[in-house]
């Protein structure tokens, strides 16, 4: 921690956590950590905060599932990110505006940001971007009987890289549209890219993650 703090601050860059979760986790301990890495890197620390799409962690650390709700808001009040990896826009924008409406409330009136986090692949062609959907189905299908995860089907892969689904595997002009319309649906201020999943191949996760800073980047910022 204190070797990637010194880096931040050497470079300028910003540190930022995988997903912390609070619910099950004690807050003091978690601010402890953060305010220690936010103090070493200059203010470059910032923490992304979950409640756990899965039960394990409750059973392990003695809480029940159904404080699920209960447990997370005892201890936050921060930015929002929503995961976006299935259904459509229609089915996010109705939470973007509950949890704004609800800052609203509170007294915090047109503070409170919004992102998403999505599944991303950027190629140069389509076909070729889709053609990693045998990495993507092993990624997501459970790995062993009842464990955790979900089939997603060659149908299902198809729809969610379409125009109206929430996979962000495509062309780089293919996920600019589809980024363009979240922005627009959900007046987002950041967007979390998954990019190296499912051991996709080195070469592929580089050149993805070039074209989303030489390409997608600029044209969501230019719009």
């Amino acid at each position: 921690m204190v070797l990637a703090a010194v880096a931040a601050r050497t470079t300028g860059i910003r540190l930022t956590s995988a997903t912390t979760l609070l619910g099950v986790a004690d807050p003091v301990r978690v601010y402890e950590d953060f305010a220690s890495l936010d103090v070493i890197s200059l203010g470059r620390a910032e923490i992304t905060v979950g409640r756990s799409a899965f039960t394990e962690p409750f059973a392990l650390f003695g809480h029940d599932t159904a404080d699920y709700d209960a447990l997370f808001a005892e201890k936050l009040g921060l930015p929002m990110v929503l995961g976006y990896i299935g259904g459509t826009l229609a089915h996010l924008r109705p939470l973007a505006d509950a949890y704004r409406r609800a800052g609203e409330r509170a007294g915090h009136p047109g503070t409170l940001g919004v992102a998403i986090s999505t599944h991303f692949h950027a190629d140069a062609d389509p076909a070729r971007a889709r053609a990693v959907y045998p990495h993507y189905h092993e990624y997501l299908r459970p790995k062993r009987p009842g464990g955790r995860g979900f089939e997603v089907s060659q149908a299902a892969f198809d729809a969610g890289t379409s125009r109206q689904g929430a996979i962000m595997i495509g062309s780089a002009g293919e996920i600019t549209d589809k980024l363009l319309d979240a922005v627009k649906a959900l007046s987002l201020d950041r967007i979390f890219a998954q990019v190296d999943w499912a051991g996709l191949p080195a070469g592929l996760v580089e050149e993805s993650i070039a074209r989303y800073a030489t390409e997608i980047a600029p044209a969501l910022r230019a719009a």
